[in-house]
């Protein structure tokens, strides 16, 4: 559990920094990597196009959803990573890939 802490704490570091966030998008594809890790959370409770939780969600499951969408938030917080979304049609994608699970599951 302090593992994984650490992890959250050191991705909210790196994130805010904007260079870093930038590089991070830019060279290693990191918003693609939040959303497929993103998609591979969420698919096991898709049902008929629509998120279907009839049991509570496993507390680790849950920690990590909430901590991918905190990633993106620092990450989207940044004017030139924004930027780069706004011109870039993979990076759009990679944003819009969790939403069209809804429309193509």
């Amino acid at each position: 559990e302090s593992g994984r802490a650490s992890l959250i704490h050191l991705s909210v570091q790196l994130f805010t920094i904007p260079e870093i966030a930038l590089e991070l998008v830019l060279e290693r594809g990191l918003l693609t990597a939040i959303s497929g890790f993103f998609c591979d959370l969420i698919n096991p409770y898709m049902e008929d196009r629509a998120l279907a939780f009839k049991d509570d969600i496993p507390r680790s499951e849950s920690a990590r959803l909430n901590s991918l969408i905190g990633d993106l938030g620092y990450l989207l917080g940044h004017p030139a990573v924004c930027e780069h979304v706004v011109h870039n049609a993979a990076a759009q994608e990679a944003l819009l890939r969790p939403l069209r699970l809804q429309v193509h599951a």
